[in-house]
């Protein structure tokens, strides 16, 4: 028999146990949680898989490469697939580089043709908007496709030759565009312009009664960059009105112009609209209505130097042409009683010899007969030597371009500028010497201390009349070839 008292023991606990269960489910808080740990940081080796996978990663889309393909798990496998990306990479960028230099080789002839390439500084009086009107100098250039002389250029600074500042010049046709798809146009240019002086105000605007037309003006629109004062700073149009305290019917505005304080003026009524208007914009400060600028007295105005030299490179890609490059030189302030680099009068009586030191630039493509391809622009100094003869002609110049850079590389050559007849006025031509000679047999290129046969062509004029009537100013351009394997061309400026 079961005890009794066994199982009303039993039933007990039990009841208490239960108890105990519904309690603690129903008056007690529940245990909240363990908090979530951090995962360890990854490993050293995990760190090393990622980054070579990345590697790998990026390297795959740069060939183009399907990204599904097994790479392998282990470090040494996926260094083995980085080592094979690697090669196939560098194969790639030296097949782009001898197709490049092919194309550039090709567009490097003994007879580029010089584009229309006008060199000059913006605004007006030749103020430009860079630095004050030194360093970058404004370029067009016709019949470059698709051009540098549209809004969407990139301009940049290129590094000082000398005194000689380059800008470089860029515009390019979307790849997506209908016409030469990828086409692009380069043009580098070195000038010597200084920097904008503070002369007397009427040294640089004509004034007419002792003021200065504003929007009237011919020169309106690079006015515009010019104009600045506190009254005209506000947002789209304002009419102005006259003090009534002055009892008079012209506006006065305190303020500065190109660098010159003064007063602008404004007589009511005047203008077509009747009134005396400013306009402000992205561009600057237009006014309209009969404005005048009256300088103070002994005002001095910024003024660009619209007296320099200047030379460069163009460079074409993508037309129907292929690649085109060329060479360019010249001079600003040529004509006129005041000009600075106009050419000599008459050096025929000059005699003596002088010597002019200067920098180059220009384009080279080596052909891949010489195991290597290689292509691109370079910089160089050029040293020029004129004998002005007997004082009964005008002489000859010759030279020599030698220190070539070619990127951050330094290029063992050096080019012979040959002995080339002088002009009266200071212009010469190696393709106009006498008969006795053969067009284009003055020049040497000389690669590795190895003189490449006497080829293409140089020509240029010298500049500037200085003391004795010696030219100080001396630029041009010339190609030159070494045998079958070399296309070179640049330009120079020089100075006494």
């Amino acid at each position: 028999m079961f005890n009794n008292h066994l199982m009303k023991a039993c039933l007990a606990a039990v009841f208490a146990i239960g108890l105990a269960a519904c309690s603690s489910s129903s008056d007690q808080a529940a245990t909240p949680d363990p908090m979530p740990t951090e995962p360890p940081p990854p490993t050293q080796a995990e760190q090393d898989l990622e980054e070579l996978k990345n590697e790998i990663a990026a390297l795959r889309a740069q060939l183009g490469i399907d990204d599904t393909a097994d790479i392998g798990d282990t470090v040494a496998e996926l260094q083995a697939t980085l080592k094979e990306l690697q090669d196939a990479a560098a194969k790639m960028k030296m097949e782009a580089d001898v197709a490049a230099a092919l194309a550039l080789f090709a567009g490097i002839g003994e007879t580029a043709t010089n584009l229309t390439v006008v060199v000059g500084t913006a605004g007006n009086n030749g103020v430009t908007d860079e630095a004050g009107g030194g360093g970058m100098a404004s370029v067009t250039a016709t019949g470059l496709t698709p051009g540098v002389g549209g809004d969407d250029v990139v301009k940049s600074a290129e590094p000082m030759l000398g005194k000689w500042q380059g800008t470089m010049l860029t515009d390019a046709i979307a790849d997506d565009a209908d016409a030469n798809p990828g086409a692009s146009s380069t043009v580098v240019v070195y000038t010597d312009i200084e920097a904008a002086k503070a002369v007397p105000f009427g040294d640089v605007y004509t004034l007419t009664n002792d003021v200065l037309t504003i929007d009237a003006d011919a020169d309106a629109d690079a006015h515009v960059k010019l104009i600045s004062a506190s009254a005209f700073t506000h947002t789209g149009q304002m009419a102005h009105d006259p003090d009534p305290d002055e009892n008079e019917e012209v506006v006065r505005i305190r303020g500065m112009f190109n660098g010159a304080s003064g007063e602008y003026r404004c007589t009511e009524g005047t203008g077509a609209t009747g009134t005396c208007i400013s306009r402000e914009s992205s561009e600057g400060v237009r006014l309209a209505g009969g404005w005048v600028f009256d300088p103070d007295s002994g005002a001095m105005a910024m003024m660009a130097d619209g007296s320099f030299a200047y030379f460069g490179w163009w460079l074409n890609k993508g037309t129907t042409d292929g690649v085109e490059a060329g060479a360019f030189h010249g001079v600003t302030d040529v004509a006129g009683d005041d000009a600075q680099l106009a050419a000599p009068t008459d050096m025929t009586a000059l005699g003596g010899t002088a010597t002019y030191t200067g920098s180059a630039a220009g384009k080279y493509a080596i052909n891949p007969g010489l195991s290597s391809a290689s292509g691109g622009h370079w910089t160089a100094d050029a040293t020029l030597t004129a004998d002005f003869g007997d004082e009964t002609a005008a002489g000859t110049i010759s030279g020599t371009i030698n220190n070539f850079m070619a990127g951050d590389s330094s290029m063992d050559w050096s080019v012979a500028l040959g002995e080339t007849a002088l002009s009266g006025t200071g212009t010469f031509d190696s393709g106009a010497n006498s008969a006795d000679e053969a067009e284009g047999d003055d020049m040497v290129w000389t690669i590795g201390g190895v003189d490449g046969a006497e080829s293409g062509a140089w020509s240029g004029g010298l500049r500037a009349e200085g003391d004795n009537n010696v030219p100080t100013v001396v630029t041009g351009q010339f190609t030159a070839t070494h045998g079958s394997v070399g296309h070179i061309l640049g330009a120079f400026g020089a100075d006494l």
